[in-house]
């Protein structure tokens, strides 16, 4: 066997798998989390709403929060640490949401997502979801 097909032979499909691997999308983080609820008392809704999404450029989250009624949602950036299971979520900016503005963690369970804020806010477990409805 020559040379040249010994190249053909090796160096084509190694090459055509390194290409496939870098013109690869993202792994999809994808996914509706939420611990919202609503109580059958006061009709109240209380809790937390965590939707990841995945771009070519980077990742993101969209937070809304409950304290009595579902508030609008707020858009963040999120650094993702698929290995070790965690998620590092940007600070918003706006004063007017009831997610609290503060840059936070989750880390990712068999069970959902569990979060930790620096301040006393605890949504409870962020469970996946198929739903948009508290």
């Amino acid at each position: 066997m020559s040379i040249a097909c010994v190249h053909r032979v090796i160096l084509v499909p190694a090459l055509a798998a390194a290409a496939a691997t870098a013109a690869a999308p993202p792994a999809d983080i994808g996914g509706v989390y939420s611990s919202l609820r609503t109580s059958e008392e006061t009709g109240d809704t209380g809790g937390m709403r965590i939707i990841l999404l995945a771009s070519d450029r980077a990742e993101y989250a969209v937070l809304q929060c409950a304290g009595s009624v579902l508030d609008k949602p707020v858009l963040v950036r999120v650094d993702v640490d698929r290995a070790a299971g965690t998620l590092a979520f940007a600070a918003h900016d706006d004063p007017d949401n009831e997610c609290p503005m503060e840059a936070f963690t989750a880390k990712s369970g068999k069970h959902g997502l569990r979060v930790a804020y620096p301040g006393n806010y605890d949504p409870g477990l962020l469970e996946p979801t198929r739903g948009f409805e508290p």
